[in-house]
């Protein structure tokens, strides 16, 4: 690894906090009298209490690596002593030593120890001014160290034990000997001193020297010059004048942060300095000795025993890098220069001499998000890789296997074909071989957005290269002798076009996102390695976007976006964050933005189903936030046509998120959304707005029949007040997988009118010949289905629909899936917009048993619910279920207790939506009395319907109804 000078100067880097983490004892014995002691390390002393009343040797390291360093900056083992007397004592003469008869090192005259101090004497084994004693221990103990006074008089001794690397040996407040895996040296041996000592390693020192970039663990990233895949720390000179490195030690905890020490080199303004981390090989590479943690730890960058730097980690995937920017700022990568800049000149130096392309057969393009190139399979698009012989003689593609990870080099044995020199060959990666045909194999794994590709023969690496997060629509592929790059327009089979060898990193905002009340301002500073660019009216930045040259200052609602730009590397990903500034609102806010003129578009063609453009949405309530790429599109049957409509937020690869990865709704055991619905009210968006939540809440509380969960909220579009809403889940394949955590094969979602959602109408078309074509009366009918349908989900279902008295019976949809039930089929209760309406409607003789089918002015197929009515079997169960909903789900209790909760809660909101929308109050109120008055009387209507229509006596009703 190599040292290397930029010519751009950088700006001092951004100190991180320092993170502290208090340590427990490990205790292992009392070391004096040999037993074992079990104390548990919660039960050790928190504060500073000590019954030791004389200087005794309080505590010692004899296998230092890293947790210490002495005053010359050298990791060197110690002794510490302490003072219980209640009198500063004069050292000056006394000693310390490892053997009983002959004292090998004595304090010089002036030393002193202050009443209750500490004192530590670096054992360097050499004779050197300082505290800094002429003998060293041995870490497998058996060592007697003893403390003398000036008349050469042994005041204190202990007998050292084995000791594993950073553990020491000390003493409780009661002078008991026990061993602790942290240190503490100067400070007591409890936790209030590990932290004193934690916090005496903070540095207020203007840094010079700042961490530039860390690859923990190499996915195939690159091969040293050794061949090896080895991380790396790089440094980098961040003043204007040559800085001696040696003063600098690495770490990879706070407890340990002097594990390497830097060699002495001098480093000239912005020059970087990288070394390989790992055990030193016999090359003459330089290496740390150690190998951080994977996924999650620190970097601690210290100078002279002061930690300067300590750079936390989390969940960073292997072949991950962190990259400095020019303003001090860090971000993740894949792209590295280790030894070089972190720009996109550093990253093709680097790649001249690090990723020089091989001869034979390399990895020439590979694609991880495709849905533009090679279609095959019904018009399928799969991920794929490139291959390509670069040589001038036949290869045999037999002899080579390709995988995604380095331990398991035979994951995929490409097939025998011979591949000319000069020739391509693709392979897709479906994870599937059997979807193999005449133009392509399939290869038995995916790829995924952080990749690595391992191309071996004979068990040998041949090629390799790791990738994370290619832009979406983008490829990843060699430039031609040397150097990767991410390829706008990809060329499966064919020479590879230009591209760039880096993406920016995004933009950092460093003023959260969120709502903000009773404020006079928001400052928002932004921090890249590059240009920034910003908007703040949803659109996305482009170079004729304002730049960013000082904080923003917000004084209302706003979002804003913003890209970064770096020449020669693809621009950033849109950065959005949402200020909701003086809004004052009582439920959560989500926030959209996007293009003006696409949400003017999507608005103008609502009538056109299919239309969706490119969102990104946020919310923020008490307990949560998320902020998510997605598209947009109308949502609905007749809420297109509204002033108000609904909207419907659809994650995918190509949106940008496959998934939203949230707990949405706090009644639901899903935390991962493929779309969520933005209700408006839809037909009620202008009336009681409520409809819809009041039925489907209470069925969804008392019964086993599915319905939408839903979550009042306001929403803003581009920082304006778009009104009040309801988060609902969508009704699709995803919700059934979503609620029953179930695969997603042979599963069949129907609606009432015979459109096929997902899977097949035809075992549901068989169900309907049943009922038609069978004596509906009989046992052997009830038990047929009962063995199909979920009679009580049936039943429940079509009572809730009774209750409100759905007009809008199209939305009836129901489903089945092999492992739900054994298949039975379940109703999914929703869209009550239209419902709630005809107080006096006799739902048994409209549409339950109608002969002509369902519907006003319509008619749908209800051979199935109309001959069940008919089979004894079934009529008892139905009444029970009648008994059960009356008595709960549509007692007139929870009912007023509901509409209540919902009204309450939306009062504080409503008026501004009114407001918004241009409606009217009275109208509004007057459709909540409605609400109040079908909650009064729907069940006498109900109750005396059914009494004729099963020709029930008058206790019979009673009981059912109360």
């Amino acid at each position: 690894m190599r040292k290397q000078e930029n010519r751009k100067k950088l700006d001092l880097p951004l100190i991180l906090g320092l993170v502290l983490v208090i340590a427990l004892f490990s205790v292992v014995g009392l070391l004096a009298s040999g037993k074992q002691n079990n104390v548990d390390p919660s039960d050790l002393p928190s504060g500073g209490d000590n019954d030791i009343h004389k200087l005794v040797i309080s505590e010692l390291m004899s296998n230092n690596a890293g947790t210490y360093v002495s005053s010359k900056n050298q990791i060197t083992d110690y002794v510490e002593l302490y003072n219980g007397t209640d009198r500063a004592i004069n050292l000056s003469g006394y000693g310390l030593s490892d053997k009983k008869d002959a004292i090998k090192w004595a304090f010089s005259s002036g030393v002193r120890i202050e009443s209750g101090g500490y004192l530590v004497v670096a054992l360097t084994g050499e004779l050197e001014d300082g505290l800094n004693a002429a003998f060293r221990l041995s870490s497998n103990g058996g060592e007697n160290v003893i403390l003398t006074n000036a008349a050469g008089k042994i005041i204190d001794a202990v007998e050292t034990v084995a000791l594993d690397k950073n553990q020491t040996m000390m003493r409780d407040g009661n002078g008991k000997w026990f061993v602790s895996n942290f240190g503490t040296p100067g400070y007591g041996n409890n936790q209030e001193g590990l932290q004193k000592y934690f916090d005496s390693l903070k540095s207020d020192e203007k840094p010079e020297i700042a961490i530039n970039e860390f690859l923990c663990r190499n996915k195939g990233n690159f091969l040293s010059e050794i061949g090896t895949y080895d991380g790396f720390v790089e440094i980098i000179n961040t003043s204007d004048h040559n800085v001696d490195i040696s003063q600098y030690t690495l770490g990879d905890s706070h407890s340990v942060p002097f594990r390497y020490s830097f060699e002495p080199v001098v480093l000239k303004p912005q020059e970087v300095y990288a070394i390989y981390t790992g055990k030193q090989t016999d090359s003459n590479l330089k290496y740390t000795g150690f190998t951080f943690t994977s996924g999650t730890g620190v970097i601690v960058l210290s100078k002279n025993g002061k930690i300067l730097q300590d750079i936390p980690y989390n969940n960073l995937a292997n072949g991950q890098a962190i990259s400095r920017s020019n303003d001090g700022s860090y971000f993740n990568t894949s792209v590295v220069s280790p030894g070089y800049q972190n720009t996109p000149a550093g990253v093709e130096e680097f790649q001249k001499q690090f990723l020089k392309t091989p001869k034979g057969l390399i990895i020439n393009e590979f694609m991880t998000q495709n849905d533009s190139y090679l279609a095959q399979n019904g018009g399928n698009y799969y991920d794929w890789i490139e291959f390509y012989n670069n040589s001038s003689a036949d290869i045999q593609l037999a002899d080579y296997a390709i995988s995604t990870n380095s331990n398991v080099l035979g994951m995929y044995a490409l097939p025998d074909k011979v591949l000319k020199p000069g020739e391509y060959w693709v392979l897709m990666c479906s994870g599937n071989p059997s979807l193999s045909n005449n133009s392509y194999y399939h290869a038995n794994f995916k790829l995924g957005v952080e990749e690595a590709l391992f191309l071996s023969r004979n068990g040998v690496i041949t090629d390799s290269v790791y990738v994370s997060n290619i832009p979406y629509g983008y490829s990843y592929g060699r430039g031609g002798e040397y150097g990767w790059y991410f390829i706008a327009k990809p060329t499966p089979e064919a020479k590879n076009g230009e591209g760039k060898n880096s993406v920016a990193a995004a933009v950092e905002i460093s003023q959260p996102a969120g709502i903000y009340n009773d404020v006079e301002k928001v400052i928002v500073e932004m921090k890249a390695n590059g240009d920034i660019y910003y908007t703040t009216d949803g659109s996305t930045p482009t170079k004729s976007s304002k730049k960013y040259t000082e904080p923003v200052t917000l004084s209302k609602t706003t979002v804003i976006k913003a890209r970064c730009y770096v020449e020669g590397a693809v621009t950033s990903s849109t950065c959005s964050a949402s200020y909701i500034i003086n809004e004052n609102h009582t439920v959560p806010v989500m926030s959209l933005s996007l293009e003006p003129s696409d949400f003017t578009y999507v608005n103008e063609h609502a009538s056109k189903r299919g239309i969706e453009r490119q969102c990104n949405a946020e919310l923020f309530e008490e307990d949560g936030t998320f902020n998510v790429p997605c598209s947009i599109a109308c949502f609905g049957g007749n809420a297109r046509y509204y002033r108000k409509k609904s909207y419907a937020l659809r994650f995918a690869s190509e949106w940008g998120a496959s998934h939203l990865e949230y707990q949405v709704f706090k009644n639901r055991d899903c935390s991962s959304y493929k779309a969520i619905v933005l209700r408006s009210g839809s037909t009620d968006w202008s009336k009681a707005y409520m409809r819809d939540i009041l039925g489907t809440s209470l069925v969804d509380d008392f019964t086993d029949v599915d319905v939408q969960a839903y979550k009042t909220c306001v929403v803003y579009v581009n920082g304006k007040y778009w009104g009040l809403y309801n988060i609902r889940e969508k009704i699709n394949k995803n919700f059934i997988q979503e609620h029953y955590n179930v695969p997603l094969d042979n599963l069949d979602l129907l609606q009432i009118n015979g459109r096929v959602s997902s899977g097949s109408k035809t075992a549901w078309n068989n169900l309907r010949s049943y009922a038609r074509n069978n004596t509906p009366t009989t046992e052997d009918f009830f038990n047929y289905m009962d063995q199909h349908l979920d009679l009580v989900n049936v039943i429940d279902y079509w009572i809730a629909e009774m209750y409100v008295a759905n007009n809008d019976i199209l939305n009836c949809r129901y489903f089945s899936s092999p492992y739900i039930e054994d298949g039975r089929w379940h109703y999914i209760y929703y869209d009550l917009d239209y419902a709630w309406y005809n107080i006096k409607m006799n739902y048994y003789t409209r549409y339950l048993a109608n002969p002509n089918g369902i519907g006003i002015g319509y008619n749908y197929p209800n051979e199935i619910i109309r001959n069940l009515l008919k089979n004894k079997q079934f009529k008892e169960l139905f009444l029970e279920r009648l008994e059960y909903n009356f008595h709960n789900t549509w007692s007139k209790t929870n009912l007023n207790n509901r509409l209540e909760e919902i009204y309450q809660k939306l009062a504080p909101e409503m008026d501004r939506n009114i407001k918004r929308w241009n409606l009217s109050k009275s109208t509004y109120e007057k459709s909540v009395d409605e609400l109040r008055t079908w909650i009064k009387d729907r069940e006498g209507y109900i109750k005396s319907q059914t009494k004729s229509f099963f020709n029930l006596t008058t206790e019979q009703v009673n009981k059912i109804f109360g």
